[in-house]
């Protein structure tokens, strides 16, 4: 890590990034990883005062890993989340499938000694497509996690018929989660990824290159010792609580960047303005857990004293940001793409299958797979241009007549 403020000797992230060793795993899934471990070990045991209103802001994060299959996306996930079991305040929450009606019911559980407060949870999900499930109940669970990205300090009621009443007390939430644009279009809804939810996410892409190549993870021999003393580090971080305060260089520094229009000059996309206008929070959020890793366990408060975040580490946050939002139009470009290829590969497979059928029910059978009537025009007109679908009028009865569709491709 750089700045000034830093010791690299204690630096959490760095010592992190020192035990994973080398192998073919991109660097930036462990280190966002990382990010995201720290975030969790806090959850919402510090805060920084956003303004004179009290408006609080916390560290908590949703990091998204994206790349290809076997792009090390797992081995990223399971390394933080290995450190994250065991210490119960962080609450872990592994899961391979989850609805929004069951995270509530978790996060409504009654308080017990042995586990963390029913509002903390950390979500890990290795594979994003395959732990959400796919149409309401998954746009269901995405509202959800949207919703409570930010803590409002207010109760909140979620209530059905079959349910009855659910309280939830404000919950801290932090997710972890490995996908392929594939899976990542399975999984979230188009207009969740071009809008507000993924505007939260702190979406990382990356691959292996192939000219890096380990038959066998290389370890530094000191790893266990290193491993021992990140141990130690999450336990104190799981036990703090305190305020961060932003030092006068810090608060200068972050105004004349955010104000400025050429150190964050507007965006000229619109795929990236959901982010963009999300920045504020964004930086402050990763300007605290980037102070956070620089203070081992001698440095770290007492209750409710504050910690002061030094220019260095705004500089960074803001560095680490940038890096995130160059990054977000190719992601949301290539899941729509895969979406609509997606989308394509539905229509084509059941006209050929059926080799003729008409509108009624093509739509009836795509809809079965979540698609809309909008979502089945475009397919079929990208068939119809590639010349693998005839489309036709076939009378049914003398003044009536119906659209029908024939597969004349390959």
């Amino acid at each position: 890590m750089t700045g000034t403020s830093k010791e690299p000797n204690h630096d959490f992230i760095d010592l992190y990034l020192h035990h994973t060793g080398e192998s073919e795993v991109p660097q930036q899934f462990h280190l966002f990883a990382c990010l995201s471990l720290l975030a969790a070990s806090v959850a919402d045991r510090v805060w920084l005062v956003r303004d004179d209103g009290g408006t609080r802001i916390y560290p908590n994060l949703y990091v998204y890993l994206i790349g290809p299959s076997g792009s090390g996306k797992e081995k990223a996930i399971t390394t933080a989340a290995r450190f994250a079991d065991g210490y119960p305040k962080i609450g872990l929450f592994m899961s391979t499938g989850v609805t929004k009606q069951y995270l509530i019911d978790h996060l409504c559980r009654q308080p017990c000694d042995d586990k963390p407060h029913p509002n903390i949870l950390y979500l890990v999900t290795e594979e994003l497509g395959m732990a959400i499930p796919s149409k309401e109940l998954g746009k269901e669970l995405i509202k959800f996690m949207t919703g409570h990205y930010i803590r409002s300090g207010l109760t909140s009621y979620e209530g059905t018929r079959m349910h009855g009443q659910k309280t939830i007390k404000d919950p801290s939430l932090n997710w972890l989660a490995g996908t392929t644009d594939e899976w990542l279009t399975k999984a979230v809804d188009r207009d969740a990824i071009e809008g507000g939810f993924f505007a939260r996410v702190l979406s990382v892409r990356g691959k292996r290159s192939g000219d890096v190549r380990f038959a066998d993870m290389v370890y530094p021999q000191d790893r266990e010792q290193i491993r021992h003393v990140l141990q130690q580090r999450i336990e104190a971080y799981s036990t703090v609580t305190f305020q961060f305060t932003k030092s006068k260089e810090a608060a200068e520094y972050y105004k004349e960047w955010y104000e400025s229009p050429t150190m964050r000059p507007s965006p000229n996309d619109k795929l990236m303005e959901p982010a963009f206008n999300r920045s504020d929070e964004m930086v402050h959020r990763l300007a605290m857990i980037l102070k956070l890793s620089s203070m081992n366990e001698s440095m770290l408060p007492g209750y409710l004293t504050s910690v002061q975040i030094e220019q260095p580490f705004f500089e960074e946050a803001v560095k680490f940001w940038d890096g995130v939002l160059q990054d977000i139009p190719h992601t949301i470009r290539q899941a729509a793409a895969t979406k609509e290829s997606a989308e394509v590969e539905n229509v084509a497979e059941i006209i050929k299958r059926l080799k003729v059928l008409d509108h009624s029910t093509l739509l009836r059978r795509c809809g079965s797979r979540g698609m809309n009537a909008d979502q089945v025009k475009v397919a079929l007109r990208t068939l119809t241009e590639q010349l693998d679908v005839e489309a036709g009028v076939e009378q049914t009865a003398p003044g009536h007549t119906k659209r029908v569709y024939k597969w004349v491709g390959t």
